[in-house]
């Protein structure tokens, strides 16, 4: 089955931490550094047909329909998942994501019996 990240821990902590260079000269500096949960998703569309390649990669880039009107031509932009807010392409096939835009991309990577890996990380923000 499935994992679902909508059971995790709050998305948000405060981590603190004593650095090396404030220990060594005897003072004792605490810094507050704010993380926040984010998940890397690496999917694989190798060996897939075109119609499944092309709505992996609508779904993750968005796409461009023109349509040819009487005063000319109109472009519309549907945006992709990588056009919301946090969400990083780290590489081919590889995004970075909050934790709820990550849930519905490994559904939907699910639902179309693409391959995918998902893994939770903490990033300073």
């Amino acid at each position: 089955m499935r994992d679902s990240f909508a059971d995790l821990s709050p998305a948000s902590i405060h981590i603190r931490f004593t650095s090396e260079a404030t220990m060594e000269s005897g003072e004792d500096e605490r810094r507050t550094m704010t993380v926040e949960l984010r998940v890397i998703v690496s999917y694989n569309v190798e060996r897939r047909r075109a119609s499944e390649t092309s709505m992996v990669y609508q779904f993750v880039f968005g796409r461009k329909v023109s349509k040819k009107l009487a005063s000319g031509r109109k472009v519309y932009r549907y945006a992709g998942l990588i056009d919301r807010e946090e969400a990083e392409v780290l590489g081919q096939s590889v995004v970075m994501l909050r934790e709820k835009d990550a849930d519905g991309f490994t559904s939907f990577l699910w639902d179309m019996r693409v391959p995918y890996t998902a893994k939770r990380i903490w990033v300073e923000s």
